[in-house]
């Protein structure tokens, strides 16, 4: 197969993106290769949809659908060999399908994609810190999943395994990666990588957006025990759910017995864990002043992971 005569259908998924879209959708159109674009509308009330039909793409309204229902819905419209999901956020390099497509040439690869992303330049030191442990954590070569972001996916092993679950909130990525996984080979291209625009400006921003990304993770991590990344992620968020109930039983204990000794081991038993990766995350990548800020966000992180088990959107 010639892949760059091969056409390749893009799916963006939209909701309120009008900060971002057009870039998304521009990134699209200066890639070299055959290419088809739709925009799939989740329920947008600002102005996402007279931006995608002002660079002439196709829109599809998908509005009562979590965000793997959405994607099925933009990948049922095209017929191409592979399908491309790209978040509205996202800007791709021009060289995207040119460098992804013929890793496809081995018949057993089903997905490749960036496990990483180029942060914006907005210097925010939230930001800063959130993508420097994103990039810090990226693999490479063969991996289990891949993050939605920006995803290249061979039309016939997406359909052989149904498509994304469109029960599930979020960590459809992940279960749709494992169930492919199961068959197929997924690779984590860096060059792949897509520049994110709207990562996290602020820890309360980072929470709600990581509690939202955590919503369906107790479901897919059930559906994947056998695997220790699931595992480690559950026990963690579960350690941390039970340690914050704890802390008003702790408080009470302080109070009625004017002993503070189990207040502060609870406090401490929340606060060791995110201090203890923050630090070796930046003695791992030679960067010492990062610590301060990496604890910060790795601490919402896990609050906001923990309250996503019981939390209902």
């Amino acid at each position: 197969m010639d892949f760059m005569t091969a056409t390749t259908n893009f799916v963006v998924p939209c909701f309120n993106a009008e900060d971002t879209l057009r870039q998304c959708i521009e990134g699209i159109q200066a890639c070299t290769g055959e290419l088809d674009l739709v925009v799939v509308d989740n329920g947008s009330t600002d102005q996402s949809i007279q931006i995608a039909r002002s660079t002439g793409c196709d829109v599809i309204s998908a509005p009562h659908e979590n965000v793997g229902g959405v994607r099925n819905v933009g990948a049922g419209r095209g017929q191409g060999d592979f399908i491309a999901f790209i978040d509205s956020d996202c800007v791709l390099p021009t060289n995207w399908l040119e460098t992804g497509l013929p890793y496809f040439s081995d018949n057993n690869v089903a997905m490749v994609g960036a496990y990483h992303y180029v942060p914006s330049e907005r210097n925010n030191w939230v930001e800063e810190a959130w993508s420097f442990h994103m990039i810090s954590a990226a693999q490479h070569g063969e991996v289990d999943w891949l993050p939605t972001r920006a995803l290249l996916v061979r039309r016939s092993a997406f359909e052989e395994t149904g498509g994304f679950d469109p029960a599930l909130v979020s960590c459809e990525d992940a279960d749709l990666g494992y169930r492919l996984s199961k068959r197929f080979k997924i690779i984590a291209v860096p060059e792949l990588a897509p520049v994110h625009l709207e990562d996290p400006q602020s820890l309360r921003e980072l929470f709600f957006k990581e509690r939202w990304r955590g919503a369906s993770g107790l479901k897919v991590a059930l559906r994947n025990l056998s695997r220790l990344s699931e595992i480690r992620s559950l026990l963690v968020a579960v350690y941390y759910l039970l340690f914050t109930a704890l802390l008003p039983v702790s408080l009470a204990w302080a109070i009625s017995k004017s002993q503070t000794g189990i207040l502060v081991v609870n406090i401490l038993l929340l606060l060791i864990p995110a201090f203890l990766i923050a630090s070796i995350t930046s003695i791992r990548n030679g960067s010492l002043r990062r610590i301060p800020a990496l604890f910060a966000v790795f601490l919402t992180y896990f609050f906001a992971r923990a309250l996503a088990l019981i939390w209902r959107s």
